[in-house]
């Protein structure tokens, strides 16, 4: 009779101890909920050109002087898990700034461009989309 007494009241207070038991939350559910980040992508921009004299000496550029243009950056999207708390905050875009030319000549020297001297264009710069958990 003990036995038996004892047997139900360690049953019952196990089944208390699980009914209490806070319910398990699948890593489905938790991705669901999660914030996300795009990343921020890198500068782009274009090449320079410096002709740059000093003393006495002399440069001629007959042929023109072209810098390099800037290319095109994207930073990656950012899309919020579907729960009521997911966040989404895309990245920051990078440089895209087009080149220079720089024509320096101090003392007795001299810089001599037949050509032209074309700078750069700026490239296209684009920051991803941010789309919240809905």
């Amino acid at each position: 009779m003990k036995f038996t007494l004892l047997t139900s009241l360690v049953f019952a207070a196990c089944a208390l101890l699980v009914a209490g038991a806070p319910t398990p939350v699948d890593s489905l559910a938790l991705a669901k909920r999660g914030n996300a980040r795009g990343g921020n992508s890198g500068n782009s921009n274009g090449g320079h050109v410096a002709n740059s004299a000093s003393g006495e000496s002399t440069i001629r550029n007959a042929g023109a002087n072209h810098a390099g243009n800037g290319g095109n950056t994207r930073s990656g999207d950012a899309v919020g898990g579907a729960g009521s708390r997911g966040d989404a905050q895309s990245g920051n875009s990078g440089n895209t700034e087009g080149g220079d030319i720089a024509n320096e000549a101090s003392g007795e020297a001299t810089v001599n461009n037949i050509g032209n001297n074309i700078g750069g264009t700026g490239g296209k710069s684009h920051s991803g989309d941010a789309v919240g958990g809905s």
